[in-house]
């Protein structure tokens, strides 16, 4: 019980820091936009909000695919056993 607990920890901690590294990445990713200001060269607007919007939309598949992974692993768990597995052969 306490090796469970344990894990469920360093899962906290482990999801912890890559949040926190996203976060990091996603800051140093728009500096570069910000202290440059160059603008598209066929549209002649500011390129930040097409950084933003790349790294908004980066964010959110990221967080549909992992919605989707836990729900399908909450799935898998609730699948009925076989009879090989209740009989113990």
């Amino acid at each position: 019980r306490l090796f469970h607990l344990l894990i469920l920890i360093e899962k906290r901690q482990i999801a912890q820091r890559i949040i926190k590294m996203m976060i990091i990445s996603g800051h140093r990713f728009g500096e570069n936009p910000l202290r440059v200001k160059k603008e598209s060269p066929t549209l002649y607007i500011p390129t930040i909000y097409a950084e933003c919007a790349f790294f908004a939309g980066l964010v959110l598949m990221t967080g549909f695919t992992a919605w989707y992974l836990v729900k399908n692993i909450k799935q898998l768990g609730q699948l009925p056993k076989t009879e090989l597995e209740t009989q113990g052969a």
